[in-house]
Order: C-alpha cells, then sequence, then structure tokens
C-alpha cells in the first residue's frame, strides 16, 4: 500500500475548480514572502515586467490585490519591453494593461536583431535575450 501524502494548500487549490481558492492560497504564499523577506515598504514603487504570459500577468494580478489589502501603500508601474521579434502583440499587452486600470510604459528596443548576430542558428537565444533585457530595464 502506497503511503498517502499530504497536500499543500497550494496544492489542493490547485486541484480544485474554485478560482477564489487559488488565488487565496497565492496571496497567502506571496503576503508570507512579502513579510518573511520584507519586501515591500510604505511608498515603494514596484515594476512588474509584464511579458504577455501567465506568469507576469498572475504576479501583476496578486500585488494588485495586495495593493488594495496591505497596511502600506505602495505603487505598481507594469513595464513591457517588446524585443523585436515578428508578431509580438504589444498592443493587446498594452490593451490589457489599460483595461485594468495599470500604470504602464511599453518599451521598444530590437532585441531580436542583436541575438540573430550574435548567435549561431542552433544557439538558444534565452540567456542573451534576458541580459538585453535587463540591460533595456
Amino acid at each position: 500500500m502506497s503511503e498517502v501524502i499530504p497536500l499543500t494548500s497550494l496544492a489542493r487549490a490547485r486541484r480544485g475548480d474554485d478560482p477564489a481558492r487559488l488565488e487565496r492560497a497565492l496571496l497567502k504564499k506571496v503576503g508570507q514572502a512579502i513579510g518573511d523577506f520584507d519586501l515591500i515598504a510604505e511608498g515603494d514603487r514596484i515594476m512588474v515586467c509584464v511579458s504577455g504570459g501567465k506568469d507576469s500577468y498572475a504576479l501583476l494580478d496578486l500585488l494588485m490585490v495586495m495593493q488594495q489589502r496591505a497596511p502600506v501603500g505602495f505603487a505598481l508601474l507594469a513595464v513591457n519591453v517588446d524585443q523585436g521579434w515578428p508578431g509580438y502583440r504589444t498592443d493587446v499587452i498594452a490593451a490589457h494593461l489599460a483595461a485594468r486600470g495599470v500604470p504602464y510604459q511599453m518599451i521598444s528596443e530590437d532585441i531580436a536583431a542583436v541575438v540573430e548576430a550574435n548567435l549561431e542558428p542552433d544557439d538558444t537565444p534565452c540567456s542573451l535575450c534576458s541580459r538585453l533585457r535587463r540591460g533595456v530595464l
């Protein structure tokens, strides 16, 4: 007979169909990290880099909820870096941020051209892209 391993609250929340339960579990984890590492103080301005992927949207959403509930006041600024890759839809990201009422800044840099000029076709561009993106930020 196999051993029963208790699920964490986050794992239980992921398993269910209740989005509010998942949000509560994630907010608890985010709040714990903020408290444990003293991440946010009164008057902080926090840049949230939004790529258009689910992870960055989720982080922004969680921080927006925390902003309403937190005992300290802090500001959020969403930032997107258009790296110049064909088909990247900055208009969709900007529309989402505007609809949510989030202050945002869209930055456009031709990182794609630098990557293509400096890497061999078989090389993975992720490391170079991330370094160039951080440099822009």
